[in-house]
């Protein structure tokens, strides 16, 4: 067989025992391989761990060890290297051999190093490790100023292929002392990156290594902030909440805070989104603090006032609050209530008659007047959808 076939054809067709015989034999020649071919025939060199034929590369200019000469790693030895090298004392032995040989370590290929595209392939802890204490620099950052935190956190194509081996490469840089909250060009952090693609297992090992929930991207948005009033998750707020508070008073740059962004678009709440809620106002959310929508300032009081009463109904479960308190306009929330507009709508207007009986049997004042010298009950009159809730005022009436 070995007299019928060149060595770069066993060496294409992944013969490696009868590519040893033609070299024992004097047959040692690579430098007809077209770049096309030469993937292939890598790859079967590194999984066969068939070390002693790199040289031959190397030697005959096939494989180019200076980074600094590559436009890319695709299609490349190093391609390769980072997918095909299995993970034992052989190959890292190879690597120890090899690595100190590769010139430009860190040069940098379509905004990635070595050690950032071995990362970004999934290639094995161990590779990644050989690749670091041989020189690749750890503290590298890409143009998006991401660290190798964020840009594993953000792999999704690996998280989807192998969780577990993303969760090894998270712990190995943690292990080497990266910064668990370094900002990207925006100020995102690893953790928020996380909870945006609602990573469980990544989000509890950053929190686990000192990752703070609290930091703030350039939009003041905390990983809180995204958890709470983006994704809902009550989930992500309990596991969050074993390691720190809500910054609840904090305003982002669209002045909003955490509870007043998550009410303004609850309007069917599930049951785990009323409990996420009532978690807020029992651990110190005020449902007071304003903040602006279109030309007013809106309280989470006042976002309750207009919501399905489930909500107002899990707020004043949750909280101490004074029922006949008034704002700068002397509305109470019986006021709020009766005000809003159900917009001919005949279930808003039922929810309206739910939530006013609800203050009622709280002990809402019926009586009182605002500014402008008006009840609840004149502010239900406005409309004849809220004809039931006007006439269960008159009812209680004090």
């Amino acid at each position: 067989m070995s007299e019928s076939i060149n060595l770069m054809q066993a060496l294409k067709w992944g013969r490696i025992d009868t590519a040893r015989e033609l070299i024992a034999n004097g047959d040692n020649s690579v430098k007809g391989f077209r770049k096309d071919e030469l993937g292939s025939v890598y790859d079967a060199i590194l999984r066969n761990k068939a070390f002693e034929f790199i040289p031959l590369f190397i030697d005959q200019g096939m494989l180019e060890t200076d980074l600094y000469e590559y436009d890319s790693f695709k299609n490349t030895f190093f391609e390769s290297l980072v997918r095909q090298l299995p993970a034992d004392e052989a190959s890292q032995a190879f690597l120890s051999d090899f690595l100190p040989k590769v010139q430009s370590l860190n040069s940098e290929l379509e905004d990635q190093t070595l050690l950032g595209y071995a990362l970004k392939e999934g290639a094995d802890i161990s590779i990644i490790r050989a690749i670091a204490d041989a020189g690749g620099d750890l503290n590298y950052k890409n143009n998006a100023e991401q660290n190798f935190i964020h840009q594993v956190v953000s792999n999704n194509a690996m998280f989807v292929r192998n969780g577990d081996k993303v969760l090894a490469q998270l712990q190995y840089l943690l292990d080497q002392g990266l910064d668990v909250d370094a900002g990207d060009i925006v100020k995102t952090t690893p953790l928020m990156v996380a909870v945006r693609n609602n990573r469980a297992e990544a989000i509890a090992l950053l929190l686990k290594n000192g990752a703070n929930p609290n930091e703030k991207d350039e939009k003041g948005h905390s990983a809180f902030y995204k958890a709470i009033a983006e994704l809902r998750s009550l989930d992500l707020y309990e596991k969050m909440m074993e390691y720190e508070t809500p910054e609840f008073d904090a305003v982002t740059a669209e002045g909003q805070t955490i509870l007043t962004e998550f009410l303004r678009s609850l309007n069917s709440p599930s049951e785990k989104e009323l409990k996420l809620l009532q978690k807020m106002v029992a651990d110190g959310a005020d449902l007071r603090q304003t903040a602006p929508y279109y030309d007013k300032q809106k309280s989470a009081l006042d976002w309750a006032a207009e919501k399905p009463v489930d909500i107002l109904k899990t707020i004043l479960d949750a909280g101490d609050v004074d029922l006949d308190a008034v704002d700068e306009q002397g509305n109470t929330l019986l006021h709020k209530v009766c005000a809003f507009n159900p917009n001919y709508d005949a279930n808003v207007a039922k929810e309206t008659y739910r939530k006013a009986k609800l203050l009622i049997e709280r002990g809402a004042d019926t009586t009182l007047v605002n500014d402008k010298d008006e009840t609840a009950f004149m502010l239900a009159s406005d409309d004849n959808l809220k004809a039931k809730t006007a006439e269960l005022l008159l009812l209680n009436k004090a």
